[in-house]
Parts: structure tokens; C-alpha cells; sequence
């Protein structure tokens, strides 16, 4: 994660996408580099 965060701040990266668990439910967090800053997005998942 450290390698990954390390690239995104270098703009090696233009996103990176982190899955996770969080209170018994799936997210999934996109950050992008803007050309100013950061983005994140965050969806749950939801399975039927």
C-alpha cells in the first residue's frame, strides 16, 4: 500500500483502487489524481 500511495503522489499512477471489508459489508475505494489534489470514490457493493 505504502508503494502504491508512493506512485499516486508521483503521478506514476493516475488511480488506484483499495477493497475492503468494513461492518460486515464490501467497499471499494477508487482514488485518482487530479491535476490539482485527489479523488475518492467510494461505492459499496451490494450482492444479491
Amino acid at each position: 500500500m505504502r508503494e502504491a500511495f508512493h506512485l499516486l503522489t508521483q503521478r506514476r499512477l493516475r488511480a488506484l483502487q483499495v477493497r475492503y471489508r468494513y461492518q460486515g459489508e464490501e467497499w471499494w475505494d477508487s482514488i485518482l489524481a487530479l491535476p490539482v489534489g485527489f479523488r475518492v470514490v467510494r461505492i459499496r457493493q451490494h450482492y444479491h
